[in-house]
């Protein structure tokens, strides 16, 4: 469960980062602040659950990813 949960949050930081940052940044911002705000946080959260995970790397070699 722990790397499924780990794989699906990084192919969904990998999909918001590959969206345009002047589109989350700039438009979402601008348009709606809490949904900006929202999106840019699960990014954080994700990032430092990821960098926080001792194995994470060493299982993603062992998966081949």
């Amino acid at each position: 469960m722990k790397k499924a949960f780990f794989a699906v949050s990084a192919y969904t930081l990998s999909l918001l980062i590959s969206i345009s940052f002047f589109i989350i940044l700039f438009k979402i911002l601008a348009f709606n602040y809490f949904v900006g705000m929202m999106i840019v946080s699960f990014m954080v959260l994700v990032s430092v659950m990821l960098i926080m995970d001792k194995d994470f790397i060493q299982d993603a070699e062992e998966a081949g990813y």
